[in-house]
């Protein structure tokens, strides 16, 4: 590391770690990974194994960078010439936002004006489901139509040419074409030539447009977000997949089976629980026996326009095709159709079959293999008149669950006011109260599989029942959860229609809520507490006696393994994460079992995005979020590096939306941190003001804070924890109000340290 402040290097450390991907930490990886960690290192290991034994597969080939801040990728190559493969790594010192395949002119004014045009007849009445459907299909043509007639596609390659750029080439092809005829080497030098000159004039054109974009950057018109926002997502190809009988290698290939594999995902779990499924069938058959259900309250159709109106424009579109943009410039007759289609919906307790296809676009999950088709999380886009018409079923019914308390308190995903940061708040005030009392605390973190992708359809329609949840917003939800399909998109080709058999739809506005009422009555025990965000669930107790720790998570889990098995849901004991957190040494720790399993006792585990060690000192955590700063840095390293062309306003703008929210995430919760540990947030902040306002060595971290405006990052915090905590008494919810209000004193060891 003596060859500069900045280099990279690499090669067989043969050193394993769990950080980089292995499968165990020897003493090699840890002492590699310690040293690292000290002097501040980047150490990058690629999705796939490295090397290949007889009967073992390791990461061992690895990078290693010291204040190199530029986007890359790394792969393993499978060229088995030896048992290790080639790791190739490339870094984008010219990194560019992708430019899209085609650019999209409209009129919005003729797109209006033709739509009133066609809407000069009146509105029909539809009397019937099957009639519903056609209106829909009509209405999104209606609007698909207009759209195509006042649109034109530009290419964004031809839409803008240098004239002089032009002019060279031109030169140049008739030198070449005089080459090929004479032979005269007189004009092979002159190809040469101007050849040469086209290359020099189109770089230098190239970095010009870049720093006039860079300069042209505004917050106001969303120019700055969009091209950050365009940075931090990694844009990949899909590799060639190992489906189940050949591998795929075209995109219609990829498409199949992903769909393939997708389909299988979105299929019950193999749990069954006869009384439980005889129960369930028989309540949903009395149900379905009912003749006519009450009328449903429809929307206001005000609150329907101020809704469409303010829609995000930068969402991408589902299977209908209509886009955001497309709504937000609708003309007044076609948003009263809109109003008439929903209207039927909630008169027919019917959801447009239509709505229930969804496109789902394959994005690699971070460290998984990419040539396993199960390695990609399934992003759904759903038709943007669906999310329109879901709001408003939502808002009715969230309104019949407030108003009869039916969520349990403990579940705090997706409610208002309500964020991971304060159910991070109950577990850790639970174990530092502990401490404080000399308790041991355990814990167990449930690791949910496809909690959304696998719920159990008629279990959720039997639980709304049991809700007391309205009945003609029962069938409603019904038409919504059943018969839906979805094709899988990889460029611009779609796979065939695909049936969903179980879970909520992934994307829609509903489905969080309905996964809450689904797991709704879990278990609940008298001596251990419970922290669920979605489906992210943590059971802890706190007890001098480690035996009645393990007595308490036992029982626990039996009871919740039961209804697990009930409910069709599905555990995985070897992900589950089991963690003891004491300031003792030595501790005799039991045995704790889920589904006949031992769990084994880690010393750390990540919960909602926070790494909490077994003795709260945050030290991994620190850690954890200082290689997450530099990793977003790099992404955005273009923006932000000594020879950006952007302004110094925008620069600090990027720092204090984007870089400084990920050292600050669920701040009040460990911001009492030692002062050792807490200097290397510090040093985050002042390495990334450095760069971004091209100091030199000599300027001190306090001038330049002070230049810029930017508070000491621990002041910052501090007046964050500051609000947070005077905003928990003006929230409603009785697990909130349940936490110590205590004062705190420079002697205690718990959030509210960070007050004083």
């Amino acid at each position: 590391m003596q060859l500069g402040p900045t280099c990279m290097f690499g090669g067989d450390f043969n050193a394993h770690n769990i950080k980089w991907g292995s499968h165990k930490t020897t003493t090699r990886g840890k002492h590699l990974k310690s040293f690292a960690e000290k002097a501040g290192l980047d150490i990058i290991a690629p999705p796939t194994p490295t090397r290949y034994g007889q009967f073992s597969a390791s990461f061992i080939d690895l990078a290693i960078t010291k204040n190199f801040l530029y986007p890359y990728d790394i792969n393993s190559v499978p060229e088995l010439s030896s048992d290790h493969n080639p790791v190739i790594i490339n870094f984008y010192f010219n990194y560019r936002t992708p430019k899209p395949d085609k650019i999209i002119k409209t009129n919005w004014k003729k797109y209006s004006t033709e739509l009133c045009n066609l809407s000069t007849h009146p509105i029909h009445t539809i009397n019937n489901i099957d009639e519903l459907d056609k209106s829909v299909e009509s209405l999104t043509e209606e609007i698909l139509n207009a759209h195509k007639n006042n649109s034109k596609e530009i290419d964004p390659k031809i839409a803008k040419t240098n004239s002089k750029l032009r002019e060279i080439h031109t030169l140049r092809n008739k030198a070449k074409r005089d080459w090929q005829t004479t032979r005269n080497p007189a004009f092979n030098r002159l190809y040469n030539y101007y050849n040469n000159q086209a290359k020099r004039l189109k770089k230098e054109i190239y970095h010009a447009e870049w720093r006039d974009k860079l300069i042209a950057l505004q917050p106001s018109d969303n120019t700055l977000w969009d091209t950050a926002r365009k940075m931090r997502k990694k844009h990949t190809k899909i590799s060639a997949l190992n489906g189940p009988t050949r591998i795929a290698f075209t995109n219609t290939d990829k498409a199949e089976v992903i769909a393939d594999s997708l389909q299988n995902q979105f299929t019950l779990n193999n749990l069954s629980d006869t009384e439980t499924e005889n129960l369930v069938t028989h309540k949903i058959n009395d149900f379905n026996k009912i003749d006519t259900f009450p009328p449903l309250p429809t929307p206001n159709p005000i609150d329907i326009i101020k809704y469409i109106r303010k829609v995000n424009i930068h969402k991408a579109p589902g299977s209908d095709g209509i886009t955001n943009n497309m709504l937000r410039n609708l003309p007044i007759i076609t948003l009263i159709k809109i109003i008439h289609t929903i209207n039927n919906i909630f008169k027919h307790q019917y959801f447009p079959k239509s709505w229930r296809i969804a496109i789902v676009i394959p994005i690699l999950k971070p460290g998984k293999d990419p040539t396993d088709p199960s390695s990609y999380r399934p992003i759904s886009l759903l038709p943007t008149l669906s999310k329109v018409t879901e709001h408003f079923i939502l808002t009715q019914l969230n309104e019949h669950l407030n108003n009869n308390n039916i969520l349990i308190p403990y579940q705090f995903g997706f409610k208002p006011k309500l964020s991971t940061t304060h159910q991070l708040l109950r577990a850790v005030e639970f174990i530092t109260s502990g401490f404080e009392n000399r308790f041991c605390t355990g814990a167990v973190f449930l690791d949910i599989q496809k909690a959304f992708d696998r719920v159990w359809i008629n279990g959720l329609i039997y639980k709304l029942i049991t809700h007391n949840i309205p009945s003609s917003l029962i069938k409603l939800i019904t038409t919504f959860l059943t018969n839906r399909q979805f094709k899988v998109r990889i460029g611009n080709t779609l796979s065939k229609l695909h049936h969903i058999q179980a879970g909520v739809p992934q994307g829609a506005k509903l489905s969080p809520c309905l996964y809450s009422l689904f797991i709704n009555d879990i278990p609940q025990k008298h001596n251990t507490t419970l922290c669920i965000y979605a489906d992210d669930t943590a059971i802890l107790t706190k007890n001098k006696n480690l035996k009645y720790i393990t007595s308490a998570l036992n029982s626990h889990l039996k009871e919740l393994n039961s209804w697990f098995t009930k409910w069709k849901i599905a555990v995985n004991p070897s992900k589950t994460e089991l963690v003891l957190f004491s300031k003792r040494r030595k501790l005799n720790k039991g045995k704790i079992f889920l589904q006949n399993t031992e769990i084994p006792w880690s010393q750390e585990t990540k919960y909602l995005g926070v790494i909490l060690d077994a003795n709260l000192n945050w030290k991994a955590h620190i850690n954890y979020i200082r290689q997450k700063f530099r990793d977003n840095c790099r992404k955005l390293f273009p923006l932000i590096t000594r020879n950006s062309e952007m302004n110094l306003e925008n620069k600090v703008l990027i720092y204090t939306a984007i870089l400084r929210p990920v050292l600050t995430y669920a701040s009040p919760t460990w911001a009492y941190a030692s002062k050792n540990y807490f200097k290397y947030i510090d040093s985050c902040q002042n390495i990334i003001l450095r760069q971004i306002s091209k100091a030199r060595w000599f300027m001190r971290n306090e001038d330049i804070r002070q230049a810029l405006n930017i508070p000491p990052i621990k002041e910052f915090i501090k007046n964050l924890s500051i609000n947070f905590f005077n905003n928990l008494e003006n929230i409603d919810n009785s697990a909130i109000q349940e936490l110590d209000a205590y004062t705190p004193n420079p002697n205690t060891r718990r959030p509210r340290a960070i007050l004083l």
